[in-house]
C-alpha cells in the first residue's frame, strides 16, 4: 500500500516538475491579472509631460506583483517601458528604482548574474544621487544573492557595509535583515554560536517592530541552527512559529522554508510518513512559486528521505533534478548536497563510476564553499564587524552619557525656573488675594451705600405717597366738588384746575413708582406701562391694545433703566394722543434672546407729523435709550411705529 502511494506521489511530483520546466522554457501560460491595469497606466504615463513620484510608485508595485506571481516576462517588459519614461524625464532616482525592480525580477528567477548586474547599476545611480536608504536596500539584496551563490565573503562584506550605512542613518530597525544574513553565512560555516547571537539580536528587533515577515524569517533561521545542533524539540518549535507567521500573511516563500524544516526534523526522528507529507507540501508551494533554488532544496530533502527509506531510484531521480537546477542557477550549496546524495545512491546501485564522478564533484564544490582563504576572509570581516559594532556601541554610550549630563543640566535649569515661577506666582496670588480682599471690602461698602440709598428711596416714596399723594388726592376731590357747585361762567376754569390736579397727581405717582426699589423688575415695568396707557386713553376715542408677544420674565433691572424706559414709553404714548390723530394704538412687549423690546404702533398720520410737532421729545427718547445702552427707532408704516430695545441678561442687568 505504501509503495503504491509513493509511486503515485513520485509520478505527481515528476508531472508538476515537468510542467514547471515547460512554463520556464516556453513562457507564461496563466493569464496575468495585472496586465490590463499596468498597460493602462503605462499608456497614461507615456503621454504625460511630467510623471509624479506616486505614479511611478504605482507602476513599481504592479511590477513587483507580477514578479511575486511568476509573470517574469511581463514584469521585465514593463520595467523597460517605464524606465524609458524615467529616462526621458532624466529622473535618476526612478531610473535607479527600475534597475532595482529588474534585479528583483531576475533574482526571483534565480538568474543571479543578471540580478547582480542590475543591482550594481542601481547601486551606482543611488550612490551618485546620495540615496543612502536605497544603497542600504541594494547591499542587503546583493548580500542575499552572494549567499545563495555560496560567495560567502562577498555576502558578509555586503551585509557589513549595509550595517554601517544603517547606523549612519540611525536606522536600527532595518539592521535585523543584515544580522540574519550574517547569521546565515556563519551557520553555513558551522559557527553556530555566533550565528545564533546574530539571529537573536535580529529577533529582538523584529519583535519590537512586530515585523511579521522578519519574524517568520528569523524563526526559520534559529530553527535551522537548532536542527543542525540536533536540538529537535526546540527546532520544531521555531519552525512551527515560523509557519504560523508565514501563513498569517500568506507568504508562501517563507512557508516553504518552514515546511522543509519540519519535514527534515521528522525525517531525522524516523517519522517518515510525516516527513514526506511536509516535504511534499514544501515542494508543491515552491513549484507554484516557480522558485528554482527553493525547488532544488525541497528535492534534495525528499531525495534524502527516499535514500533513508531504501527507495534508491526515487532518491537518485530527485537528486538529479536538484543537481541540474543547482548547476543552471549557480547554486553551489544545492549542487554540493545533490552530489553527495548521488554519490551515495550510485554507490548503493553498484554504479561506482557515476558514484566517483559525483563524489569528486561533491569535494570540488565543498572545497569551493569552505576553502581556507574563504574562511580567512570571513573571519576578517567578522572581526571587522565586531570592532565596528563595539566602536559604534562605545559612541552610543558616550553619546548617552553626554545626553545624561545635558539632561541633568537642563533638569537643574528647569528646577530653578520652576522655583522662580513659583515665587513669582505666589507673589502674584498674594497680590491678587489682597486686591480681592480690598474689592470685597469696597463691594461691602457699596452694598451698604446701596442698601441705605434704597432704604432712603423707599422712605421718600412712602412719604410722598402718604403725605403729598394724599394731599393731592384730596385737592383733586375738592376741586371736583367745587366744579359741580360753580356756575356755568366759572366752570371752565375749575375744570382746568381739576385736570391740573389730576396731572400733578399722576406725576407724583410716577415719581413714587420710580423711587420705590421694590418695583425694580422687568415684569413690574411692563405692567405699570400697560396700566399707565389704559388710564391715559380712558377718556379719549383711541382704542388701546396691550400685546405681550412673549412671556416677560421676572428679571431685576436698575431704577435708572426702569425710569428711562417708562419715560420713553410715556413720551411715545403722549405723542400718539397729541399729534397722530389715530383711532387705534398697540403697546407691545417682548423678551427674546436676552433683548427686551417695547413697541408703540398707531394707525395715525405717520412719523413726519410726530417729528414736526415733537422734535425735542424724539431727541429725549433717543438720549434716554443711549443712557441705558439701548436703541430707539421710529418708522412710518400704516401709521407711526416706535421701538425701544435694550439687552438685558437673564441674570439681570
Amino acid at each position: 500500500m505504501k509503495n503504491t502511494t509513493f509511486s503515485k506521489m513520485r509520478l505527481w511530483g515528476f508531472t508538476v516538475f515537468l510542467l514547471y520546466q515547460v512554463s520556464v522554457l516556453y513562457g507564461q501560460t496563466a493569464e496575468n491579472p495585472y496586465l490590463k491595469t499596468t498597460d493602462s497606466l503605462y499608456r497614461k504615463l507615456e503621454k504625460a509631460k511630467t510623471v509624479t513620484e506616486e505614479e511611478f510608485q504605482k507602476a513599481k508595485m504592479l511590477i513587483y506583483d507580477m514578479s511575486d506571481n511568476a509573470f517574469y516576462k511581463d514584469a521585465e517588459k514593463y520595467i523597460f517601458l517605464f524606465k524609458e519614461i524615467a529616462d526621458r524625464q532624466q529622473n535618476k532616482k526612478e531610473i535607479a528604482h527600475f534597475y532595482h525592480t529588474l534585479g528583483y525580477n531576475y533574482k526571483k528567477q534565480s538568474l543571479y548574474e543578471k540580478s547582480i548586474e542590475s543591482y550594481q547599476r542601481s547601486l551606482e545611480l543611488r550612490t551618485e544621487i546620495d540615496d543612502k536608504r536605497g544603497v542600504s536596500l541594494i547591499l542587503n539584496n546583493l548580500g542575499n544573492i552572494y549567499y545563495d551563490m555560496g560567495l560567502y565573503s562577498l555576502a558578509i562584506e555586503a551585509y557589513r557595509k549595509n550595517i554601517l550605512i544603517l547606523k549612519e542613518l540611525n536606522n536600527n530597525n532595518k539592521i535585523a535583515s543584515a544580522l540574519s544574513g550574517i547569521g546565515n553565512v556563519l551557520s553555513d560555516q558551522k559557527r553556530y554560536d555566533e550565528a545564533l547571537k546574530n539571529y537573536r539580536e535580529a529577533l529582538t528587533i523584529s519583535l519590537k517592530l512586530k515585523d511579521t515577515v522578519r519574524l517568520a524569517t528569523v524563526h526559520t533561521n534559529i530553527g535551522e541552527v537548532n536542527y543542525l545542533l540536533k536540538n529537535y524539540d526546540e527546532a520544531l518549535n521555531y519552525f512551527q512559529k515560523s509557519l504560523h507567521y508565514a501563513q498569517a500573511i500568506d507568504y508562501q516563500y517563507l512557508e516553504g522554508y518552514a515546511l522543509v524544516g519540519i519535514g527534515s526534523i521528522y525525517l531525522d526522528q524516523g517519522d517518515y510518513e510525516k516527513a514526506e507529507e511536509f516535504l511534499q507540501k514544501s515542494l508543491q508551494v515552491r513549484l507554484h512559486l516557480k522558485s528554482p533554488l527553493e525547488i532544488a532544496l525541497s528535492e534534495v530533502e525528499l531525495a534524502r528521505l527516499y535514500k533513508t527509506t531504501g527507495k534508491t531510484d526515487k532518491s537518485i531521480d530527485l537528486a538529479q533534478k536538484a543537481h541540474q537546477i543547482s548547476k543552471e542557477i549557480s547554486f553551489l550549496k544545492g549542487e554540493m548536497l545533490a552530489s553527495e546524495l548521488l554519490a551515495s545512491g550510485y554507490e548503493q546501485k553498484g554504479n561506482y563510476r557515476e558514484a566517483l564522478n559525483f563524489y569528486k564533484n561533491f569535494k570540488t564544490v565543498t572545497d569551493s564553499l569552505f576553502n581556507f582563504e574563504e574562511k580567512k576572509t570571513i573571519n576578517e570581516y567578522q572581526t571587522q564587524i565586531r570592532v565596528e559594532k563595539e566602536t559604534y556601541d562605545l559612541k552610543i554610550k558616550q553619546s548617552q552619557q553626554k545626553s545624561f549630563y545635558n539632561l541633568l543640566l537642563i533638569s537643574l535649569g528647569l528646577l530653578l525656573l520652576v522655583i522662580v515661577v513659583w515665587v513669582l506666582r505666589s507673589r502674584k496670588i498674594q497680590r491678587k488675594q489682597t486686591e480681592m480682599l480690598i474689592r470685597q471690602k469696597e463691594m461691602e461698602a457699596e452694598q451698604k451705600i446701596l442698601y441705605s440709598t434704597q432704604k432712603e428711596r423707599r422712605r421718600i416714596s412712602q412719604d410722598m405717597h402718604d403725605d403729598l399723594g394724599t394731599s393731592l388726592s384730596g385737592l383733586h376731590i375738592y376741586s371736583e366738588i367745587l366744579t359741580k357747585k360753580t356756575t356755568e361762567n366759572n366752570k371752565e376754569e375749575h375744570l382746568k384746575l381739576v385736570e391740573m390736579t389730576k396731572e400733578i397727581t399722576q406725576k407724583v405717582r410716577d415719581i413714587v413708582w420710580t423711587l420705590n426699589n421694590e418695583n425694580d423688575s422687568l415684569s413690574n415695568l411692563t405692567h405699570y406701562c400697560s396700566r399707565y396707557a389704559e388710564n391715559l386713553f380712558d377718556n379719549f376715542p383711541i382704542r388701546l391694545s396691550s400685546d405681550f408677544k412673549t412671556e416677560i420674565p421676572v428679571i431685576k433691572v436698575s431704577g435708572q433703566m426702569r425710569k428711562e424706559l417708562f419715560l420713553c414709553v410715556k413720551e411715545a404714548l403722549n405723542n400718539v394722543l397729541k399729534h397722530s390723530e389715530a383711532t387705534r394704538v398697540t403697546l407691545g412687549f417682548a423678551y427674546l434672546n436676552e433683548v427686551f423690546s417695547i413697541t408703540v404702533h398707531d394707525n395715525g398720520k405717520g412719523s413726519e407729523s410726530v417729528r414736526k410737532h415733537s422734535g425735542n421729545g424724539i431727541k429725549n427718547m433717543n438720549s434716554r435709550m443711549q443712557n441705558i445702552g439701548g436703541t430707539f427707532t421710529m418708522s412710518s408704516k400704516k401709521g407711526t411705529k416706535v421701538v425701544f430695545e435694550v439687552k438685558i441678561a437673564q441674570t439681570g442687568e
